[in-house]
């Protein structure tokens, strides 16, 4: 009787320290995912900064073939839109 209440104290310290492994490891693994995304989303920040740049330059380089560009791609899809009535 003893020496099964010792393997079952001795069984319970062994998942615990399992468990505790575990839990540092997922916390590693959830801190590394969230360095990762936000690298990712710092990328894409710059990323949008410099294409919303490059587009509002060529825009104010080039007025009168913007809003063509912007007439021509309103005209195909009024055309598309009124083909599917």
């Amino acid at each position: 009787m003893l020496e099964q209440s010792l393997n079952n104290i001795d069984s319970t310290r062994t998942a615990t320290a399992t468990v505790k492994k575990a839990q540092a490891i997922s916390q590693n693994v959830g801190e590394q995912a969230l360095e990762a995304a936000n690298g990712y989303y710092q990328e894409a920040q710059v990323v949008w900064s410099d294409a919303v740049k490059s587009a509002s330059d060529y825009t104010q380089k080039h007025p009168y073939q913007t809003i063509l560009g912007a007439a021509c791609v309103g005209l195909v899809a009024g055309l598309i839109f009124k083909r599917q009535k």
